[in-house]
Parts: structure tokens; C-alpha cells; sequence
């Protein structure tokens, strides 16, 4: 009798279900998850017969399943609350940092790769009259103190970002090392103070912290007073950690401001991808944006391909060719505002032509491969 109960509660259920999705519309895309949603499958003789059918409307019914938000960041919220270590492959402290479970992976053959890379491009800048530095920005992995159970494995994040720095100083690669300054020169809380807490990424104090270190390398100084500052109160942080746990954190104390050079910032000529934009099209895209939710790449910019910034109030006619991963996209703006010319190539989009191509042609003044220290390997390092 159970059994019989079970089944027609859903049966019933099905049948709710059904015209609830076609009046309400199936979900196409899942910003929490950041993946395509399973649309209603469509019905064949061959999907029934090979069971694709019932494969797809069994992910399609999970995945457009009435109020499913609300259902999952229910039961994330009950694993918190029962003290589960890692929720969704992230730990959150009793102080709302979200980090992510650590890595415990080492691969010092491809970190010698990269440094092969980086040596091999060295040589091509260099014969090209350009001076190149390698910027290792810092993640929040590697740099972040909070409070987690000692029964937690370590991240080999530093591990591997020393052995990096090891194998660099046996090349003529320029170095500048912002961790290594920032742990220096910082107490514990200050360096948490540069980074969000709900997102993988640093603030805009973070951001300028390296921008003066940079320009010190480049002996051109810094005078804070030419950056305005500007902070969108009004509007709620949406952290890549925390959106992936359905925005379950509380993140009313995040830094959502900017810094920007003031004076020349509406003066840059700017291009994406080839394309003419105003200034306003590319950078700080949270002040014009209407959704109360604002990501990092709303208060910065986003990762084109390639953007270029001709700065025309620049004090001097040099140029500079930068590499760069997300971490730079705070930065871009105060660096331009440095130089004449400014091109950012984002190798994991660019493939128009090689990196090396790029110096080959353009007479750069300076080359800057600006990385954070938790990416050692991959595609940023394929510059030919």
C-alpha cells in the first residue's frame, strides 16, 4: 500500500512539475554553477531504445526542478551548520573566509617548462631592446592567514611558487617578487586586509600595493593624490567562492571600491580585440551597471584577448607589452596611465600572433609578464 502511495505522490508530482516548467519557462543557464542547464529532451525511438531519453529527463527534472536554488543553498547551509569541512571543495571559517580545499600537487617538471618559457622569451626581448620583467603577483592561496582545523592538509602553493623562484634565479630573467615584499613589509592581518574574502582574488588595495611596487622597479614613482577612489556601497558582492556556494556567505563587508588615475583616465584611446571603446565601455562597469550584484571583473575590467590603451597626457613616449592573468585587470588602468602605450595580451584568448611576435614588432620599452603565484604552469606560459 506504501508503495502504491509512493508512486502516485509522484506521479502527481510529475504532472505539477511539467506545467509549472512550461509556464514558467526552463533555466538556461545555472550563474551559480556556471554550466548549461538540460533543457526538455526531445522524444525518439532511438533515445528510448538506448536509454538516452530517460538519462536526459532525469537530468533535465533535476536540473529545472521548482525553487532548486533555494533547495541546494538549503542544504549547503545545513552542512555548514553541522560542521562539514568542506562544502562544494571550500572551507569557510567562523570570519566568512571562503578558501579552497588545497592542492597538493607538485609539478616540478612543468614549472621547469614554464621557466624554459620564460628564459626563451627573455632572450627574444632582449634582443629586441626590451627590458622584460617577470611580476609574480600574489594569490590569496599562498598569502591568506585564517584560522583552519590542523587535521586540514597544506596547500603546496608556497612550495611550488619556491621552487619557481629557484629555478628563475639560475636565469638572467628580471624578477620582482610582490609576495615576497608583502611578507616582508606586512603583518598577517594587513595582508588579509588586501584580499576578499568570498572571492579568489585581491581588492583594489591589494592591487595598488603592487602597482607601487612595480613602478619602483620601473623607477617611475607614484603620487597617490592622482588617483581618485570611488566605492559602490550601494550595490552587494558577488564572490567567484561564494557564488559557486550560492551566495550562501555573508559578503556586506567587502572592498568594492576602485582607484583610477583622475586627470588622464578620461583621455585614453581605447581598443578591445581590435575595436574602438570609451573608456566607460571597459573599465568600472559597476557604475553604470543596474544589477545590485557586482563581480570582480564589474569593478575592474574584464580578460580580453588583447586591450590597448593610448595615453595621450603621458609624460613620455614609452611603451609596454604586458602578459597578464586576472590578477593585473585592477592594475591596468594605474599602469597605463605610466605609459604612452599600453598592450595587454591575455594568452589564454589571444591567437592572433605569438607573444614573441608581438615584442618583435612593436620596439616595447618594457615586457611584463604579470602572473599570480598560484598559476606556475599552463597556457600564460606558451609565449611562441
Amino acid at each position: 500500500m506504501l508503495n502504491k502511495l509512493f508512486i502516485v505522490a509522484f506521479l502527481t508530482f510529475i504532472f505539477i512539475m511539467a506545467p509549472y516548467i512550461q509556464f514558467m519557462g526552463a533555466t538556461e543557464v545555472s550563474r551559480f554553477e556556471n554550466r548549461n542547464l538540460q533543457q526538455k529532451p526531445d522524444m525518439t525511438i532511438d533515445k528510448l531504445v538506448d536509454g538516452k531519453y530517460m538519462e536526459q529527463f532525469e537530468q533535465y527534472f533535476t536540473d529545472q526542478f521548482p525553487g532548486r536554488n533555494v533547495w541546494v543553498k538549503a542544504y549547503l547551509n545545513f552542512q555548514r551548520y553541522t560542521d562539514k569541512t568542506f562544502i562544494y571543495d571550500y572551507y569557510i571559517t567562523d570570519k566568512n573566509w571562503i578558501m579552497p580545499k588545497p592542492d597538493t600537487s607538485y609539478r616540478t617538471k612543468d614549472m621547469k617548462t614554464a621557466v624554459k618559457h620564460l628564459e626563451e622569451v627573455d632572450k627574444t626581448a632582449e634582443k629586441a631592446g626590451s627590458q622584460l620583467i617577470y611580476v609574480s603577483l600574489p594569490h590569496k592561496v599562498n598569502h591568506v592567514d585564517v584560522n583552519k582545523p590542523s587535521y586540514i592538509m597544506e596547500d603546496t602553493g608556497i612550495k611550488s611558487k619556491n621552487y619557481m623562484m629557484e629555478q628563475l634565479a639560475q636565469t638572467d630573467v628580471e624578477v620582482l617578487d610582490i609576495g615576497k615584499k608583502m611578507e616582508k613589509e606586512l603583518t598577517p592581518e594587513e595582508i588579509n586586509s588586501l584580499y576578499y574574502k568570498t572571492d579568489h582574488h585581491w581588492n583594489i588595495d591589494g592591487a595598488f600595493y603592487a602597482f607601487e611596487k612595480l613602478a619602483d622597479q620601473l623607477e617611475m614613482p607614484v603620487d597617490e593624490s592622482d588617483y581618485a577612489e570611488k566605492c559602490f556601497d550601494d550595490k552587494s558582492f558577488e564572490g567567484s567562492y561564494n557564488r559557486q556556494l550560492y551566495m550562501m556567505v555573508d559578503a556586506s563587508n567587502e572592498n568594492m571600491c576602485i582607484k583610477y588615475p583622475e586627470e588622464d583616465f578620461d583621455s585614453f584611446k581605447v581598443t578591445t580585440n581590435g575595436k574602438e571603446r570609451s573608456v566607460d565601455d571597459v573599465f568600472a562597469l559597476a557604475k553604470d551597471r543596474e544589477d545590485k550584484l557586482v563581480e570582480y571583473k564589474h569593478l575592474f575590467t574584464g580578460d580580453y584577448a588583447k586591450l590597448s590603451i593610448e595615453n595621450p597626457r603621458a609624460d613620455n613616449d614609452k611603451k609596454v607589452l604586458i602578459s597578464k592573468d586576472s590578477y593585473t585587470n585592477p592594475m591596468v588602468s594605474l599602469i597605463a596611465q605610466k605609459f604612452a602605450k599600453t598592450d595587454v595580451i591575455d594568452l589564454r584568448h589571444y591567437k592572433k600572433k605569438t607573444f614573441e611576435q608581438l615584442i618583435e614588432e612593436n620596439d616595447y620599452d618594457y615586457v611584463l609578464i604579470m602572473i599570480n603565484d598560484d598559476k606556475l604552469t599552463g597556457p600564460v606560459y606558451n609565449f611562441d
